[in-house]
């Protein structure tokens, strides 16, 4: 057996690679999360949807509500913002 080595990518890219590197083999991935405090802090998201019909009523709002386009770098300036709430958030905390 071969020595572990750490892949980086969305679990769609590391796939495929692997695929492409092992094409006769059953392969097994395992997933380590990363030692970071979560990116996503749920209080940012305060409602929380308790029917059927809110969730309706919430999916309906959603659909008649203005739409953008969302590119690659419209994720990384979410991803950059998060980022930067969840460390003026570990910075508080420590206060």
């Amino acid at each position: 057996m071969g020595e572990a080595q750490v892949v980086e990518g969305t679990t769609e890219e590391i796939m495929a690679r692997l695929r492409d590197a092992y094409p006769e083999q059953n392969l097994r991935v395992t997933v380590e999360p990363q030692e970071e405090e979560p990116i996503v802090d749920w209080s940012d998201y305060p409602q929380t949807v308790t029917s059927e019909e809110q969730l309706v009523h919430l999916l309906r709002q959603s659909l008649t509500s203005p739409t953008q386009e969302v590119t690659e770098e419209t994720w990384e300036q979410r991803r950059i913002e998060i980022r930067r709430r969840a460390a003026d958030r570990r910075d508080d905390a420590r206060k």
